[in-house]
């Protein structure tokens, strides 16, 4: 592994692989889990665990306990599922109802 310095104040460090096959590898590696977890239809208990920080809002009384915003930290493996499965999710939604869309319209013209 390679760690790059900051290019500028804002980045952190970034740990990137060497090799194509080490990242190839890493890939195989999460969808081997992914599909393992929808498989067995067994999610991780340590990924229904989050962190709830409450950070004070701009401006507002920092007493006043109606004045915080809730950040939710969760597993990074989580989120990246969810993302997977969402965009899967919505792609066949948006196909369903593209079909849908369509067989109304054709039922709709009459043949000559």
């Amino acid at each position: 592994m390679k760690v790059f310095p900051w290019n500028n104040s804002k980045q952190r460090f970034q740990v990137k692989p060497r090799k194509k096959e080490e990242r190839t590898n890493k890939y195989k590696t999460l969808l081997k889990l992914y599909n393992r977890i929808w498989n067995d239809k067994v999610f991780p208990t340590s990924w229904q665990r989050a962190i709830v920080i409450h950070i004070a809002k701009p401006g507002k009384d920092p007493q006043d306990a109606g004045n915080y915003r809730p950040i939710v930290l969760t597993s990074c493996l989580c989120k990246l599922m969810e993302r997977m499965v969402n965009a899967r999710l919505v792609y066949c939604l948006e196909e369903k109802v593209y079909y849908l869309r369509f067989r109304t319209v054709s039922d709709t013209i009459e043949a000559p």
